[in-house]
Formats: structure tokens, sequence, C-alpha cells
């Protein structure tokens, strides 16, 4: 309901049955594990005023198969943020093949595809100028990135372990990769 600021971590954790989520857009923090292993799960709109996710936020949503990012946000992070690499957002998320960021999305925040193993194609959008570290990490079926010209900033490991990435467009103007 609009108002509501924050879905707290495991709100909606394993809720087998739940098949649609549409975020108010007053919605700034999804906190760990919030909608994990809701396995029905198939629509998700994420509000256009989230700043930051707890990891594996929608891990293993299982029938989620699009969704798109809004330009808000900015950090994902961990149970103990700063000491390790947050696991991804939309981890194990096997049927997410389509991903979509809101024009006007300057930065990829860090881990928020790590390990999202239904990923096969992704495109960086004119506008993007950070991809953060683990980024896409471990997206087992990436095969294609395709990089805007205004990308330039990679972070550390952002597709360490993408093991079936056979084409990656890289920007003219990237000044820094890790």
């Amino acid at each position: 309901p609009e108002g509501v600021t924050e879905i707290k971590e495991y709100a909606f954790a394993d809720c087998k049955n739940l098949q649609v989520v549409d975020m108010s857009d007053t919605v700034t923090e999804v906190g760990i594990s919030a909608f994990e292993g809701c396995k029905s799960l198939k629509q998700l709109k994420i509000s256009k005023g989230l700043k930051v996710s707890g990891e594996r936020a929608f891990a293993n949503c299982k029938e989620l198969e699009n969704i798109e990012i809004p330009k808000s946000l900015e950090d994902v992070y961990d149970t103990w943020d700063n000491l390790y690499t947050p696991e991804g957002v939309f981890s194990g998320c096997s049927n997410l093949k389509e991903v979509t960021f809101e024009e006007g999305t300057t930065l990829i925040a860090d881990g928020l595809f790590n390990g999202c193993d239904g990923l096969e194609k992704i495109e960086i959008p004119e506008g993007v100028t950070q991809i953060k570290e683990f980024a896409f990490a471990d997206c087992k079926n990436l095969q294609v990135v395709d990089m805007s010209d205004t990308v330039t900033e990679v972070g550390i490991s952002a597709f360490e372990g993408c093991e079936s990435l056979k084409e990656l467009k890289l920007s003219k103007e990237l000044v820094s990769s890790g």
C-alpha cells in the first residue's frame, strides 16, 4: 500500500502461492530474502523509489521471467555489509530471461544479478556509466553482453564465473575495469 517505505527481511519468504507483487513507489528498501523462495511469483513490479535491496531479496523465484530495474537502485547489501560480496538479489531465478533498466539508470548495483542462472543475454543501456563489483558474477548461462558506450567503469569480477559467455561488446569509453 501507499506509504509503506520498507519491506523487512524474510517478510514474504517461502510464500509458495504468491504470484504477483506490485510494490508501491514509496518503498525505498527491500530487506534480505524478503521474497526468497516465492516459487510461484510470476509478476514483479519493483518500486520506482527503491534505493537499496538486501541480498537474495527475490532469490529462487523460479517462475519470474522478466523485470525492470528502477533507476533509483544504488546498493545491494548483505548480512555483514562491506565484509563480503552480497549474494545476488535474483540468484537462482532460473526462468529470468528478460531484464530491462528504467530510462535514466546510471549504475548497476554490486552483486545485483550474482548467481542469476536464467540470464542468457544482457543489454546495458545508454546512460549507464558504472557496472559495480560482481553485478553479473556466476550467471552460468549468460552468453551475450552488449554494453553501451556510456559505460566508463566495470567493477571487480563483474562477470566472473560467466562460463557460457560467447560474445562481449565492450564500451568504447571504458576507462576502468576490475
